[in-house]
This record gives C-alpha cells, structure tokens and sequence, in this order.
C-alpha cells in the first residue's frame, strides 16, 4: 500500500512506517513526530508514526512486527492498528503537550480482541506532572476519539 494518508473517526493522518534501529538522527522527508522518537538497540523493530493533518503538534504511535512493511500493509491492517495507538500526543490552545497512553500498552501485533478486556481506561500526563487515569468513553477508542472530545475529557 503506498497511499500515505488515513482517514479515522478522529480525523486525517499523515502516516510513516519508522525503522526504530535508523532513528540515531532525524531524517529528512521524516514526518515532525519521528523527531521525538529515539532510536533502539533492538534491531528490527517498527513504529507506525501517524501525524494529524490539521494540528502540527498533534500525533499518535503504534509498534508494529518488525515484518509489516509500507508497501504491503493492508488499509484494513492499517486501520486496525491506528485505532488502538501506543500513546497519542495532543497540543492545547496554550501549547502545553499531552501524553495520552491506553492502560494497559498494546503490543505489536496485537489487537484488542486478543486481550481480556477492552482497553477504556488512558493515562494522561503533561510536562512531567503526574499522570491521571480517565476512562474513554463508551464506543471510542484512543485513535478514533476526536481531538475536542480528548482535550475536553483531559479538562482543558
């Protein structure tokens, strides 16, 4: 699949498959959000990076097979794994970052169906502050939950 865009319930994203081992130093043609990315000593591993087309400080990640490629994922792969992202990061109207992680983390390859329970519950933090755990609301999921209907579930 070489289409570089997606479209979710929470808007329009940019998204990159990013080699985890390559990310010693931003790369040029990298989307902003792969900047905050480190690079890992555990070679083979993949980060789909999805940035929102309408907020630049906006984006949300997922670890994936270090098998999945660009070229070859499916929109339906695709969708599956930017629904239930790693974390999410969202910049309010004062410039202050949000971390936004489902409790308990997904791990590659994995999707809620393979878990016990749903992941409904996030853990929310800026700035280093302590983190908060907020329960999303019925029927969303981290990666379709609209970018208002987050930041007014953070209380900003």
């Amino acid at each position: 699949m070489s289409n570089d865009r997606l479209e979710l319930e929470s808007g329009n994203w940019n998204w990159k498959l990013v080699d985890l081992k390559a990310r010693s130093e931003p790369q040029s043609g990298t989307l902003r959000g792969a900047e905050t990315i480190d690079a890992d000593p555990d070679p083979g591993r993949k980060m789909l990076l999805l940035e929102d087309d309408e907020h630049a400080g906006d984006w949300m990640s997922r670890e994936v097979p270090p098998d999945v490629s660009a070229d070859d994922i499916s929109q339906e792969q695709l969708l599956e794994i930017a629904r239930e992202p790693g974390e999410r990061h969202l910049t309010d109207a004062e410039g202050k970052v949000w971390t936004i992680e489902p409790v308990p983390r997904p791990e590659a390859g994995k999707t809620e169906a393979e878990f016990d329970r749903p992941r409904k519950k996030v853990q929310v933090s800026s700035g280093g502050g302590p983190a908060r755990l907020l329960t999303l609301p019925e029927g969303t999921m981290l990666g379709t939950i609209s970018r208002d209907e987050l930041l007014e579930l953070i209380g900003t």
